[in-house]
């Protein structure tokens, strides 16, 4: 089965809508977002958050897009009623953490959006 299929539409819209804003906000950076968790699984409750991880191709070195990161979060956490959790690190990040149980389930159950 496809990892998408068990994804509800309405997080993937959401995982999406973050994704584009953050595009919007640092339109020069190269990254990826990955749905990951109980939404990603299919298995979340009303409670679940929405957990998305920010992979960058090279660190900003400023912290820009993290903070751009951090308030889209925000803002859509407050006008959707679902926490969007995220977690923003660079693709050397996933490689230096092989074997850690975080690395490994953002890998396992990653949906790219």
């Amino acid at each position: 089965m496809n990892r998408r299929e068990t994804v509800a539409p309405q997080d993937l819209a959401l995982a999406r809508e973050f994704s584009r804003r953050l595009a919007a906000s640092c339109p020069r950076a190269l990254f990826e977002v990955l749905l990951f968790g109980s939404r990603a699984r299919g298995d979340a409750d009303e409670e679940s958050d929405l957990d998305l991880f920010v992979a960058l191709e090279q660190d900003d070195g400023d912290g820009r897009l993290r903070e751009a990161a951090l308030q889209i979060a925000c803002d859509l956490t407050l006008a959707c009623g679902v926490l969007v959790s995220v977690f923003v690190a660079d693709r050397s990040f996933l490689d230096r953490h092989k074997g850690y149980s975080f690395v490994e389930t953002v890998q396992q159950e990653g949906v790219r959006v």
